[in-house]
C-alpha cells in the first residue's frame, strides 16, 4: 500500500472518529446500512423511495413498506415493496459482487406470485468490477450520498435531520477511504513494511478486517475463474457452492476469508478427495502453504514430501523453527502445512497459474494415485 496515502487516510480517520453513527456501525457493517434505509423510509418514504429508485408513487397510493428479508444463508437484503412495483437491494460492504448470487436471488424473488414490476439493485462500497446482470443496476456509497444532498429536508425534524446528515457524512468518509486504498490485482494487502502504517490506520478504525476481506474475495474470485469449470475431472466451485451441494469429494473448492483471530486474510484452494481429507493450498500474510487435512496426517504428510507429491518446492522454503517437518493448527494430528514467502505485489495471475500448476502437478499425472493411496491409507 503507497504511503503517500497515509496521510489522506489519517484525515478521514479523523472525521470518522467524529461520528457517532460510525461507531455504532461497526458492529454488523451491511446491516447497519440497511437498518438505516430501512429506517429512512419509515420517517420519509418518498425521500427515500428516490435514493433507489426513478419510480413514483401514484396520488393517494399508500407508502412502500421496507423490510429486511433473510433469503439464504447468512445472507439478508432490503425489499422496498409498493402496490405496482417491488425493488430488491443486494448490499455489499466487505465482499465483490457475485453474477451467480445476484441471478439466484433474482431467480427467488421472480418465483412470488405477484404481478409487481420488479427492480434489483446492488449497493456497492468498492466499484463492481464486472459487469452485472442486466436486471441489476449498480449504485455506489458515494451515488448514495450524493443523491441524500439533493433530497429536500422540508417537514424532517432538527433530530432526524442531525441523523442523516451524519450518515451522509458517514458514507462519504467510507468513500473516500476506499479511493484512497488500492484495489489493483496485487498481492500488496498483507502486513509487512510496505504498508504497516496504513494497515495499523485501518485497523484502528476496524476497517482492516473488511478490506482484507474485500481483496481476498477478489483473489480467490479470479483464482477461480482462471480454473476451467472441469480440471482433470474434477469439478472447480467456489466454497458456497460446495458447502451448499455437501459434495462427498473428488472436487476443487475455492473460497477467502479471515484467519481464526481476523488478523489477516486467508485464501484457500483446496482438493477434497472425500469429506475427511484434502490437500490445500493456502494463501495467508504473505504465505504460501500446502496444507494436508486428514486423521493421523503427521505420517501421511511425510510419505507425501518423501514421495515429491506434496510439500515441494518454494512451498518447503521455511521449516518449523522448532525443526520439526512440519507446521500445524492445534493440538490434534489433522492440519499439517509447510510454505514460502510471498512477494510484496505479487499479481493475480502470477499467484493462480501457481496454483493451477501446484494442482496439475496432483491430478495430471500419476501423483494422483499415490495422493489417494497415503491420504486416505487408514
Amino acid at each position: 500500500m503507497p504511503t503517500t496515502n497515509l496521510k489522506a487516510i489519517e484525515k478521514i480517520k479523523a472525521d470518522l472518529e467524529k461520528s457517532p453513527l460510525f461507531y455504532l456501525s461497526l458492529s454488523s457493517n451491511e446491516l447497519f446500512h440497511s437498518n438505516f434505509w430501512q429506517w429512512f423510509f419509515k420517517i420519509n418514504p418518498s425521500g427515500a423511495l428516490a435514493l433507489f429508485t426513478k419510480k413514483k408513487l401514484e396520488p393517494g397510493e399508500k407508502p412502500p413498506h421496507a423490510e429486511l428479508v433473510k433469503r439464504e444463508k447468512k445472507h439478508v437484503d432490503l425489499t422496498i415493496t409498493a402496490s405496482k412495483f417491488k425493488i430488491v437491494i443486494e448490499n455489499k460492504v466487505k465482499d465483490i459482487v457475485h453474477t451467480k448470487q445476484l441471478n439466484e436471488i433474482k431467480q427467488k424473488i421472480d418465483q412470488e406470485r405477484d404481478d409487481k414490476v420488479k427492480e434489483y439493485i446492488v449497493v456497492t462500497l468498492f466499484p463492481p468490477e464486472q459487469d452485472l446482470p442486466d436486471d441489476w443496476k449498480p449504485l455506489t456509497y458515494e451515488e448514495l450520498a450524493n443523491r441524500f444532498d439533493k433530497l429536500s429536508t422540508q417537514g424532517q425534524g432538527s433530530y432526524h435531520k442531525a441523523i442523516v446528515d451524519d450518515y451522509v457524512k458517514l458514507i462519504k468518509n467510507l468513500s473516500r477511504l476506499v479511493k484512497e486504498l488500492p484495489h489493483d490485482k496485487q498481492y500488496n494487502f498483507f502486513d509487512c513494511r510496505n504498508n504497516k502504517e496504513s494497515m495499523n490506520r485501518l485497523n484502528e478504525l476496524r476497517f482492516k478486517a473488511g478490506y482484507l476481506k474485500y481483496r481476498c474475495s477478489q483473489l480467490a474470485d479470479h483464482i477461480l475463474k482462471k480454473f476451467p469449470n472441469v480440471f482433470h475431472g474434477v469439478q472447480v466451485l467456489s466454497t458456497d457452492e460446495y458447502d451448499e451441494q455437501h459434495d462427498e469429494g473428488n472436487v476443487i473448492t475455492v473460497g477467502s476469508g479471515l484467519s481464526s483471530r481476523g488478523h489477516h486474510g486467508v485464501v484457500d484452494v483446496s482438493y477434497y478427495l472425500n469429506n475427511n481429507a484434502s490437500i490445500c493450498v493456502q494463501i495467508e500474510n504473505g504465505e504460501y502453504r500446502h496444507f494436508l487435512r486428514t486423521k493421523n496426517c503427521g505420517k501421511k504428510a511425510s510419505k507425501l514430501r518423501e514421495k515429491g507429491v506434496w510439500f515441494t518446492g518454494d512451498s518447503d522454503e521455511y521449516p518449523d523453527p522448532q525443526k520439526r517437518e512440519f507446521r500445524q493448527y492445534g493440538g490434534k494430528d489433522e492440519h499439517k502445512y509447510r510454505f514460502g514467502k510471498l512477494e510484496y505485489g505479487a499479481t493475480f495471475d502470477y499467484l493462480a497459474d501457481r496454483i493451477i500448476g501446484d494442482f496439475e502437478q496432483i491430478l495430471g499425472s500419476k501423483n494422483k494415485r499415490i495422493l489417494k493411496e497415503e491420504a486416505l491409507r487408514v
